[in-house]
């Protein structure tokens, strides 16, 4: 059959436009992206580099374009290059998202060609290792050497004979990729300083994750590019990487694309917790809650109420108390829980025990004791605690060291001398026949004993106890250890996550305190979080982090030791009663110090507390509710003092792959426990930011991922939360927001009957006058306005916005001043309503009726944050209250002033400091007494400054101020009543009041006495001598320090507000800091070690890099003394200025130097230059912003920085 003349012509359309795009397609040059980015060290050849790969590519028919901009890292552009080369890249150069766009670029079939540093770069990205083929570790100084050439046909070596004699920086590497294909090694004997033995790879290839790899290690002198054979051997890893030149297959991309991390929505679901501990959720759908002084909480979500269900008596002091909970897995039969407590009495034990809960309460007479650790009550740390039980059917126990730190200054806790047991972990941790410093694993069984299963530690079979680990230690017959055991070497392990998939076992370990490294006691404190395969010994008192060892070290005489071996850890203490010799120590799955972590830098620094969360499983879930799939089988670690969460990938062998930031628009406070529920939501508990003490944020949160309109965001600030009445507080909702773009519609209510501040679309009312944009002209009520205030004013009498114009206003004030008249606590709420009908409401409470202290040191005019060492400073405390007086007219008594002066060798938290002048108000620790009594019938009786039927809580308070048993004794008198003390009224009895509650009120109570005195190590004035301690270290002179002047003063409240607690802390730190002593730095800033010294500098000094000395007085500063240092060969700088600004990089500028460049390129030498001040004190703390300027060449180093001196 002949077909029609118009369908042979629709066959060969798309026929011809087939052969048409694939010849043109051949016709297209090959195009490559060169990218240099730099967050570590910068090599000085990257310009000539870039250059001649330009010609290079160009002459040889390829396209090129450059970057250091990481957010060319995405899809739509990556597409456009056929390969990618990462130039002399070093440090952490992407972010979460970029790493996914350059991970799927590579699975679509893209190229990377990796040249000299670019193994430097990434090391907490374990795809990109594997894709570079290993990471970078060491080099020794420039020279010769000779190549061996494995493979001469490929394209990069194929113009080489047998050997290759050049000079260039030879790199020693890790965590080399076994599946490459070595193009050149390393003859070892040719050179010095190799330490990769007689396999040494320089250059090699590999296909990767569906795309193609070429890393040459060459390349470091900008002479290596003008040699011909070096860029040749270049050339030849850019054609392999670039391959058959096909198009990207993003069909063929294994990693998701990241989900939008604002579809993270946290629910509040109730608020005002004290020390919540852990938590899970019941069949029913009911959230069980355990708080650390005994209360076990339940909370309904169909009610929204929480409710207390029992106080179990519990011993509180220290970090003890109840600490661990789990639910049994067949709960609806049997109803049991487990607690992990500290009993109250004079037993010195925690103990694990069994109860049944059910109709909402627990049954205490049902308790079983399945397992007693014996402990010391002497001296705090480190209680653990944390229950999991898991999906096969073991149950799983952390118990922390139960040692002391303090008096090992944050190195290994291992005192051994006599009667010093409590500060020695040698004790517990690292004893195999001690239940602390562990995690424990066991079966329980319905009698009350439990099995101690094949495979922990001691175990070689299943072991059968009886109640209280009865006879487990002699059912050991070689006495290896406990067999409860399953991880020793614990310091206060937190957190645990079971992942019985993979059966890896991980938790969260906090870790020791010390900030720095010591050469004589061993590496500075980290925070981990680890993973076991198996059962194991993991380190502590001996290693810490990737197993770093401590030095054995005899407390008596102060000397140290040798190094501990973790392939050989030895527990030779006399307080160890089990063996001595341990199994090798493990290292840690992650872990980073207080300051920047180099392996894990995602983490940030500031105070730690490691914990590990859920492992999550999407098939476990439904789809509508679960997250996103790309977070299928990420183990989710969270830290309670940084508040993030992290997302971390684990390779299929149990390894470390990556880790992200989850839900980071998620804000958090102090998150200590983690579960997801059966619809795949997050739950988290969250402690408050208070330590020991109830918090209004210590919460109970769900985090959900939002497929379709997400909530607005409120955002409510006071400028205030105390003051005396009438009390005017401006509140911002400057930051409220919502991420679909929806329209808002804003309701401030002041709490105090007042008319609410609103806005509804275009319009807000104020007091009940609306404000409306209409045709140009404001009206007010309807009617047109005339005059106004600015609209950043945002007084509530006259609110109107200053622009008359309605095209350049585009929202209401943002501010609003609101005046409480009278005294009282006011919560104040924002409730935000987007266009679909969704809300979110914020709150925050106003106390007004007591105006907070002022407390300030005064220095006589001097600067108040450097000094000179030896100075003899002249000092005052002034202290000022409305409602009390001051020191000056006598109505504060210097006595109630407490003042301290503390003098810190090492550094110290800048952030911390600088929140030193806060107000105890703002703490809240007893607001919640102050509510349940005004909640109360108390005030039938008692009034706070006069007798009604008994008396005034002032007299209360007064009489129990000394009385250590004031809130027990108290407390029950709430509860049961009872006369006697104050004459024959009767106080009435509470029975429906908790023993929490009463406590609460007690404690509110006994604020309101008369002042106790204060410890007052130093008079209110006098004078100080700045003078430095001796050294610890013999025959070397001290360090200058920090000296820590605080200043406290408790009010005496008022008849409606309890009293306010305000506090000033300054520190001086010495005016001589050396440069890498700044607060903090810009990223692409590094330390460099110029010769075998304590010599450190600041490099990678570039166009508009900054370091920062935080929180810093300029007070009497009239110019800062800078060292410079020129280059040493290895470094050229060119010269150019540094600016010193105030609060950011862009602030106002205080002065300004010329740095020139140095006349004699190669020789180290420090040079003093001064910056001179422009700009007079404004009495405020600022931040002080070293800034590096060169406009002409701005990614030319300017110089090398070694101290610098502030000039008072």
């Amino acid at each position: 059959m002949r077909l029609p003349y118009k369908y042979f012509l629709c066959l060969l359309l798309p026929l011809t436009i087939l052969f048409s795009r694939c010849a043109q397609q051949s016709d297209i040059p090959p195009r490559i992206l060169i990218f240099s980015k730099t967050e570590g060290y910068r090599h000085a050849c990257i310009p000539v580099a870039t250059a001649a790969l330009r010609k290079l590519c160009v002459d040889n028919g390829i396209a090129v374009d450059t970057t250091e901009d990481a957010e060319d890292f995405n899809e739509k552009n990556l597409r456009r290059y056929n390969t990618v080369i990462f130039l002399c890249t070093t440090g952490d150069i992407f972010n979460p998202e970029q790493e996914t766009a350059f991970e799927r670029y590579i699975q679509a079939g893209g190229g990377y060609v990796g040249i000299h540093s670019a193994t430097d770069t990434e090391y907490g990205w374990s795809w990109y290792g594997g894709l570079a083929g290993g990471y970078f570790t060491s080099h020794p100084e420039i020279q010769p050497a000779t190549l061996v050439v494995k493979n001469h046909d490929h394209p990069a070596t194929k113009h080489l004979g047998d050997v290759w004699q050049r000079t260039d920086e030879w790199y020693n590497f890790k965590n080399l990729n076994p599946h490459t294909n070595v193009l050149l090694s390393i003859d070892e004997s040719s050179y010095k300083g190799g330490a990769n033995g007689a396999n040494h790879p320089m250059s090699w290839y590999h296909e990767y994750d569906g795309g193609r790899a070429f890393y040459t290690a060459l390349g470091h002198t900008p002479e290596s590019y003008s040699e011909p054979a070096f860029l040749q051997h270049v050339l030849g890893g850019i054609r392999y990487a670039v391959g058959k030149k096909k198009r990207l297959d993003y069909r063929a991309c294994r990693t998701p694309e990241q989900p939008d991390p604002t579809r993270f929505v946290k629910t509040v679901l109730a608020s005002d917790l004290t020390e919540p501990m852990q938590f899970g959720m019941l069949p029913d759908g009911k959230i069980i809650l355990i708080e650390r002084r005994g209360a076990i909480k339940l909370f309904e979500p169909e009610t929204g109420l929480i409710n207390i269900a029992y106080k179990l008596p519990v011993y509180s002091e220290e970090e003890d108390g109840l600490m661990g909970l789990a639910i049994d897995p067949n709960w609806e039969q049997n109803h049991w829980i487990y607690l992990y407590y500290s009993p109250a009495g004079d037993e010195s034990v925690n103990q694990l025990s069994r109860f049944v809960f059910e109709n909402g309460t627990l049954d205490r007479a049902s308790e079983q004791i399945l397992l007693k650790i014996g402990v010391q009550r002497l001296e705090c740390c480190h209680t653990g605690g944390c229950l999991r039980y898991a999906d096969d059917g073991y149950l799983y126990l952390s118990t922390g060291d139960n040692t002391n730190p303090f008096d090992s200054e944050g190195y290994a806790p291992i005192d051994e001398r006599s009667g010093r047991f409590p500060w020695d972990a040698q004790k517990s941790s690292s004893n195999t026949n001690d239940l602390r410093g562990k995690i424990l694993r066991i079966k329980p069984l319905p009698d009350g004993s439990y099995v101690c299963p094949a495979g922990n530690l001691f175990t070689d079979k299943d072991i059968h106890t009886g109640p209280m680990g009865a006879a487990a230690a002699e059912t050991n017959a070689l006495s290896k250890g406990r067999p409860e055991i399953y991880v020793m070497g614990c310091r206060n392990p937190f957190r645990i996550s079971v992942d019985t998939r993979r059966n890896l076992l991980f938790w969260g370990e906090v870790g020791p305190d010390a900030g720095e490294p010591d050469s004589t006691r061993g590496p500075a404190g980290h925070d981990e979080v680890n993973r076991a395969r198996a059962a194991g010994f993991f380190g502590w008192p001996y290693f810490v982090g990737d197993n770093k060892p401590y030095r054995d070290f005899d407390f008596a005489r102060r000397k140290p030791g040798a190094a501990f071996d973790p392939r050989h850890p030895v527990n030779d203490s006399p307080n160890n009663t089990g063996a001595r010799d341990l199994p090798p120590a493990q290292p840690a799955f992650i872990w980073y110090p207080y300051g920047n972590s180099p392996d894990f830098p995602l983490v940030g620094k500031g105070g730690r507390n490691a914990m590990a969360g859920p492992v999550y499983y999407n098939d476990q879930y439904p789809a509508e509710t679960r997250f996103p799939d790309y977070y299928n089988g990420k183990l989710i670690t969270y830290d309670w003092m940084r508040n993030w969460m992290m997302a971390v990938t684990v390779d299929s062998m149990g390894n470390f792959a990556r880790m992200e930031q989850l839900g980071d628009s998620v804000q958090l406070s102090r998150p200590m426990d983690m579960f997801v529920d059966k619809n795949g939501s997050l739950w988290v508990l969250e402690y408050g930011t208070q330590w020991f003490s109830s918090n209004p944020d210590a919460r109970l949160s769900r985090i959900d991922y939002v497929r379709g309109n997400r909530p607005p965001v409120p955002v409510l600030q006071a400028d205030k939360t105390a003051g005396a009445a009438p009390c005017t507080v401006v509140f911002s909702v400057a930051g409220t927001r919502d991420y679909d773009n929806d329209r808002l519609d804003l309701a401030l209510d002041f709490g105090d009957g007042s008319q609410p501040w609103t806005v509804d679309g275009g319009r807000w009312t104020v007091d009940g006058r609306r404000w409306t944009v209409d045709g140009g002209r404001w009206t007010v009520d309807g009617k047109q306005d005339t005059g106004g205030v600015s609209e950043d004013q945002g007084s509530m009498a006259s609110v109107r916005p200053a622009h008359r114009n309605p095209s350049t206003v585009h929202r209401p004030p943002s501010t609003v001043s609101h005046i409480f008249e009278k005294p009282g606590t006011y919560t104040v709420s924002l409730k935000v309503t987007d266009s679909s009908g969704k809300s979110k409401t914020v709150k925050q409470k106003i106390d007004v009726g007591n105006e907070p202290p002022l407390v300030r040191w005064d220095f006589n005019g001097k600067n108040r944050s450097f000094y000179e060492p030896g100075a003899m400073l002249q000092y005052s405390v002034l202290v000022e209250d409305r409602e009390d007086g001051s020191i000056k007219n006598g109505g504060i008594p210097p006595e109630l002033v407490a003042t301290t002066i503390d003098y810190l060798e090492t550094g110290f938290d800048i952030t911390s400091i600088a929140q030193g002048h806060q107000s105890a108000k703002q703490q809240t620790e007893y607001a919640k007494g102050k509510t349940l009594i005004d909640r109360s019938d108390c005030k039938t009786c008692h009034a706070v400054d006069r007798q009604i039927n008994g008396p005034s809580f002032e007299a209360v308070a007064e009489r129990y101020r000394k009385d250590e048993f004031a809130v027990r004794n108290l407390s029950k008198k709430v509860i049961k009543g009872g006369a006697g003390n104050w004459g024959q009224v009767v106080m009435s009895a509470h029975p429906q009041v908790s023993e929490e509650d009463a406590g609460e009120m007690v404690r509110w109570i006994l604020t309101l006495g008369a002042p106790a005195k204060v410890k007052q190590a130093f008079p209110v004035s006098g004078a100080y001598a700045l003078v430095l301690p001796p050294s610890k270290e013999k025959g070397k002179k001290p360090k200058p320090g920090t000296f820590i002047f605080k200043a406290t003063y408790r009010d005496r409240g008022s008849n409606s507000q309890m009293p306010i607690e305000e506090t000033e802390t300054i520190a001086l730190r010495a005016a001589f800091q050396q440069a890498e002593q700044a607060d903090s730095m810009s990223k692409r800033i590094t330390t460099y070690r110029p010769y075998n010294g304590d010599t450190v500098l600041l490099v990678d000094l570039t166009h508009n890099s900054f370091f920062v000395f935080k929180h810093a007085d300029i007070t009497g500063i009239y110019s800062v003394a800078v060292g410079i240092c020129s280059g040493d060969g290895r470094r050229q700088f060119s010269g150019g200025r540094l600016e010193l600004h105030l609060d950011s990089p862009a602030g106002p500028l205080a002065g300004s130097v010329d740095v020139p460049a140095p006349d004699k390129p190669g020789k180290m030498a420090v040079q003093e230059l001064v910056l001179p001040l422009q700009i007079k004190s404004d009495g405020r703390f600022h931040d002080l912003y070293f800034v590096v300027k060169n406009e002409k060449s701005p990614s030319q180093e300017v110089a090398a920085i070694d101290w610098l001196r502030f000039n008072i």
